[in-house]
């Protein structure tokens, strides 16, 4: 298996860290950053390749992306402190086309998207990368449901069947197919608290690094095995709730075969949410295109 990682910041270093340790059976790994500065962490990683297995690990170039089985894309700027992560669409939509727009991809290549705004840079990379939808998604509300049941699990509510769905973003929402929590006003405050993690976890560090990397290979994993698993990620709309292609988080099948959305437990009250959060997301790509 050859995986490309693109983007060698925070996210982009701890994904192939986690990587060369995991029992994928990668063989070759493929880091594209323009940065020059990036050169010493990638030696840095060369050398720890060497602990278990040798894996080929090189940076010459975003060509080199064209043999590669999954790439996981993380490269652009990162919201800044006490900033929305919509106000990166225009940047981090031309660092997808720089990279994506003119590359030939294998016909079987799946892209995971972690750069945010994680659903509007889905979209744009599946429209860049010419690939079938269901071989592009993103982390999206996957990371929000470790948020939930983190907070759930704050307050002794069992979370089994917690998930967030609609845009990462402001306009998220818990999915109601389960009634989880009966208290409104609570309800209230702890989708706020989910909504606001990353502010918080930026008081202190730079940027959130490990929620999302654990999602990014939660999805990586599910996209090599035989059985269908069920996540909530960034995946392209079905055309019957939105024709224009729009991606954002919904809960989908994920397997060997790709991912594919399952909207069979969307209540008319979590459609009317999710249309909303569709049409957010629908603005802010008319709005860069």
């Amino acid at each position: 298996m050859k995986v490309g990682i693109v983007g060698f910041g925070n996210i982009g270093k701890v994904l192939s860290f986690s990587l060369i340790h995991s029992e994928f059976g990668i063989k070759e790994m493929v880091i594209y950053d323009q940065d020059p500065s990036t050169s010493g962490a990638i030696l840095d990683l060369q050398h720890a390749s060497y602990a278990y297995r040798e894996i080929k690990i090189s940076n010459e170039g975003k060509k080199n992306l064209e043999a590669c089985d999954f790439i996981l894309h993380c490269a652009g700027v990162g919201v800044k402190k006490g900033g929305n992560r919509l106000e990166t669409v225009k940047v981090n939509q031309e660092v997808s086309r720089e990279i994506f727009a003119d590359l030939t991809l294998q016909k079987d290549c799946k892209i995971i998207v972690v750069t945010n705004p994680v659903d509007i840079i889905s979209y744009f990379t599946w429209k860049y990368s010419k690939l079938p939808a269901n071989q592009v998604v993103g982390t999206g509300t996957l990371l929000d449901t470790y948020r939930l049941k983190y907070e759930l699990d704050q307050e002794n509510i069992s979370f089994q069947n917690a998930k967030i769905i609609g845009e990462h973003g402001e306009s998220m929402f818990i999915a109601q197919g389960n009634e989880l929590i009966e208290d409104d006003d609570l309800q209230k405050d702890i989708l706020k608290r989910v909504r606001t993690s990353a502010r918080r976890i930026k008081e202190t560090q730079e940027a959130t690094i490990f929620g999302v990397c654990q999602a990014a290979l939660e999805i990586f994993k599910a996209l090599q095995n035989e059985e269908e698993q069920v996540l909530p990620i960034s995946i392209q709309c079905p055309s019957d709730i939105n024709p224009s292609g729009v991606y954002c988080g919904l809960m989908s099948k994920i397997s060997h075969k790709g991912a594919f959305c399952d909207c069979s437990q969307i209540n008319s009250a979590d459609l009317k949410r999710l249309k909303n959060s569709i049409s957010v997301l629908e603005t802010a790509i008319v709005s860069a295109s």
